[in-house]
């Protein structure tokens, strides 16, 4: 077993390997990198369709919600990332 994070009896070190390209904190085997969500806000009225970069969604109560990757969460958090919304 290799899990370098919780030192759990008899795990090992994992073999040599490219480095992952995601923030650190999510490169380990179980991590649930699917789980935070996010929010945007748009000025277009209820049930109107929108695109952003990753997904399609719908307006509800004026925004809608997505679940997103924790790499994504962390980029968009720290700011490198933004999300823009079109309506179509």
């Amino acid at each position: 077993m290799h899990d370098e994070w919780r030192d759990l009896p008899g795990s090992e070190p994992f073999p040599p390997h490219l480095s992952m390209t995601v923030d650190a904190r999510y490169a380990h085997v179980g991590t649930n990198i699917g789980a935070p969500s996010m929010q945007a806000v748009h000025e277009a009225p209820d049930g109107t369709q929108v695109r952003w970069t990753l997904y399609d969604a719908v307006i509800r109560d004026n925004g809608f919600e997505a679940g997103i990757s924790a790499p994504y969460a962390s980029e968009l958090g720290a700011g490198r990332w933004k999300v823009r919304v079109v309506a179509r």
